[in-house]
């Protein structure tokens, strides 16, 4: 333990003689040597002069000069009171102390024991009670499940008469329709039959219609194009008819035209006196009493060229007028 320093000394030193002044008060009680300890060993006065000395001592102790009077106090007192004597009031506290010490423990012991023992003797009554039920409710459930199974038997007793007679009448429902299945197959297949033969049927006289029919086209193709044909030459036929007319009113106004040139030129002709259309004078003699008889003139074409030439178109208009007249 480090040596305590001065103003730890002083103030243990204080508190130590505080105590000590206390417990010098208490040992001031006149009855002080009828009073006991709790031992009832000692006195309480002889306790206090212990408890005196012994703080003397202590105090001795935090002291680093100590009173010789303190020093004689305190040799007599470890003579008198030593922790070897087994007679010293120290000696005996601290075995009261531990007596005290073993006395709370095994009080302590005690009422663990105590809680113990009333824990077991609960466990075992519980045990025994668990036992009992166990033992009554063993036949209780096992009545319980015998209901239970009787009860579930019949459940399904009745459930698989049920399932039985659903099963049953699917099974004949299954029947009825496979049959009417059978019957609507055969039926659709029957059906199917007479469709395919009326097909076949109607396939062959579509074929034949088809074959009248691409040669009645075929009729109608080559009439068409004879048609077309025959379109062409009456258009020809038309072309050439107003090809024809025209030519036919051309011819007809040329020789109306040509006759009546051909008037107006005889007409000139016969008034001039020119080519065959000239007038024949007889052979007579000139008139007496009157002046010398006019000779005639014979126009040739250089005195009259215009003549000449309208007298060749006459010709040639009469010539085409002809040749167009005459068939091809």
């Amino acid at each position: 333990m480090e040596p305590l320093d001065k103003t730890e000394q002083t103030a243990l030193s204080l508190l130590l003689q505080n105590a000590i002044t206390r417990f010098k008060v208490l040992n001031l009680n006149p009855r002080r040597d009828d009073l006991l300890d709790p031992s009832e060993s000692y006195s309480i006065g002889e306790v206090l002069l212990q408890h005196v000395d012994f703080l003397d001592a202590v105090q001795y102790l935090t002291v680093d000069d100590p009173d010789p009077v303190l020093l004689r106090r305190l040799s007599k007192l470890d003579s008198r009171q030593g922790q070897d004597n087994p007679y010293s009031y120290w000696h005996f506290s601290k075995l009261l102390i531990d007596v005290r010490s073993l006395e709370k423990q095994l009080e302590v012991l005690r009422e663990v024991f105590n809680d113990l023992n009333e824990e077991f003797h609960g466990r075992r009554q519980l045990e025994i009670a668990r036992n009992r039920f166990v033992g009554k409710w063993e036949p209780a459930r096992r009545e319980q499940l015998v209901k239970a199974m009787e009860i579930r038997e019949l459940g399904f007793r009745e459930e698989t008469e049920v399932l039985e007679h659903y099963v049953g009448s699917g099974m004949d429902a299954a029947r009825k329709i496979d049959d009417h299945y059978s019957w609507q197959l055969a039926k659709v297949e029957t059906d199917i039959n007479d469709w395919m033969e009326r097909f076949d049927r109607e396939k062959d006289d579509i074929d034949s219609r088809l074959q009248k029919a691409r040669a009645k086209k075929r009729q109608w193709d080559e009439m068409k194009g004879e048609v077309e044909r025959r379109k062409g030459e009456v258009a020809q036929l038309e072309v050439r008819e107003r090809t024809l007319t025209e030519e036919a009113e051309h011819r007809r106004m040329c020789e109306k035209f040509a006759v009546r040139i051909q008037a107006w030129w005889r007409g000139v002709m016969v008034r001039k006196g020119i080519g065959k259309g000239k007038k024949k004078k007889g052979k007579k003699g000139a008139k007496k009493g009157k002046g010398k008889a006019k000779k005639s003139k014979n126009i040739t074409s250089r005195e009259c060229p215009d003549i000449v030439h309208l007298d060749t178109a006459c010709n040639k208009v009469r010539c085409a007028a002809i040749t167009a007249t005459v068939p091809q």
